[in-house]
């Protein structure tokens, strides 16, 4: 088989606009290690708080947005310690946050304390409420199981410390930064309904433990419900293990139904696996894949020679760690006016040809969707 040549297609669903909402609160998923470690505790640092200590996340750069010349910069963090709560460290979507909050709030003097659940939701509370407890003046929660932090949440509000999260949505949070994950599901689900014309068997590979990663899941099934001549018939949690768990679950489902036509998996990880076990059984040529995350094993395996049909939604992983970074700094140095929902944007690659038009959202004036809908004619545009 032709080694398939990796096509991109970028598609920015939404525009990126970060937010927060001043000094009151609000209402409120990839390589590295390809498995994340057994769930741990955070060791204690200078504050009390959990440390990530040397975390390999390089600090500073050459412009004043990312960093730059601290002599040029305003030191707004001089004093400050920001607490940063991570889900799991063991891929490239979290390594490349980590980096881009670093570079940005080191170079403006802050002090971080970091912490890694090691994908251990009671770890990261235990977490959230150490940085409470040390009096941290910030926190950034970096993903997990929202609906676990509400209560923390509203305690570091009442508290009088803002909480910027990623990849979650909050009530006592200051800020969300995160990509749409509604419309990303939803495209994921629609490729496969074109890819099997509406028919045909399909295995969901979920994560109902990262917020982000459980929403994509349930838009790709409510997609796929419209379709009477699409089955599901299989739906399993990957949370550990997630080559080998993707790899021993799809095989499973093919020697079940070895007419199977799709997998989805909500995070990418696992979608390694899944195509292990695909081209070990013949049936690259069969089975779609799609997926999220655009780590670099994902698209290196989707490169691959006779790799099956493969899609996979990403995200700017650097923008979202920047935008982060950017919102603590302005509600601790008392900027206001800043708003708190931020969504996008969202990126689609796949190894084979698609459609641009069918996947992209584009913005037109008024006048345009006028002209676009009845002519030129009496358009009061």
């Amino acid at each position: 088989m032709k080694k398939r040549i990796l096509a991109i297609v970028l598609i920015a669903m939404m525009v990126f606009a970060v937010t927060a909402c001043g000094n009151s609160g609000g209402d409120g998923g990839s390589a590295g290690s390809a498995n994340p470690p057994a769930a741990g505790g955070s060791e204690a640092g200078d504050s009390g708080a959990p440390s990530g200590g040397d975390s390999g996340a390089p600090s500073g750069g050459d412009s004043a947005e990312s960093g730059g010349d601290t002599g040029t910069i305003e030191q707004n963090g001089a004093g400050k310690t920001i607490g940063v709560a991570h889900f799991w460290l063991g891929n490239d979507w979290n390594l490349e946050v980590q980096n881009a909050y670093t570079e940005y709030l080191e170079a403006r003097g802050y002090k971080i304390n970091v912490s890694n659940a090691q994908n251990s939701t009671a770890q990261e509370k235990t977490d959230l409420e150490n940085f409470i407890a040390a009096g941290v003046d910030g926190i950034i929660i970096t993903g997990g199981e929202a609906r676990a932090f509400g209560d923390i949440s509203i305690k570091a509000k009442e508290a009088g410390i803002p909480i910027v999260c990623i990849d979650m949505i909050l009530p006592g949070a200051v800020a969300s930064v995160s990509a749409d994950n509604y419309s990303g599901g939803a495209q994921l689900g629609l490729f496969v309904a074109r890819e099997l014309n509406g028919e045909g068997k399909v295995a969901m590979i979920v994560d109902p433990s990262w917020q982000s990663v459980g929403l994509r899941g349930e838009m790709i099934e409510r997609v796929l419900s419209d379709y009477p001549g699409i089955e599901i018939v299989a739906t399993q949690d990957v949370t550990d293990d997630p080559v080998n768990n993707g790899y021993q679950i799809v095989k499973s489902v093919l020697q079940a139904h070895p007419d199977l036509k799709a997998v989805t998996a909500s995070w990418g990880i696992p979608s390694i696996g899944a195509a292990q076990a695909i081209q070990e059984m013949g049936l690259e040529d069969q089975v779609v894949i799609a997926t999220a995350d655009n780590d670099k094993a994902i698209l290196e395996a989707m490169g691959a020679e006779g790799a099956p049909r493969w899609v996979t939604i990403g995200q700017d992983c650097k923008a979202m760690g920047l935008k982060a970074a950017q919102a603590i700094d302005g509600i601790l140095s008392g900027q206001t006016g800043q708003e708190f929902v931020n969504y996008g944007p969202t990126f689609m690659t796949a190894n084979v040809p698609l459609d641009e038009a069918f996947f992209e959202f584009n913005y037109v004036e008024m006048k345009d969707m006028w002209s676009i809908a009845f002519g030129d004619a009496d358009n009061p545009f």
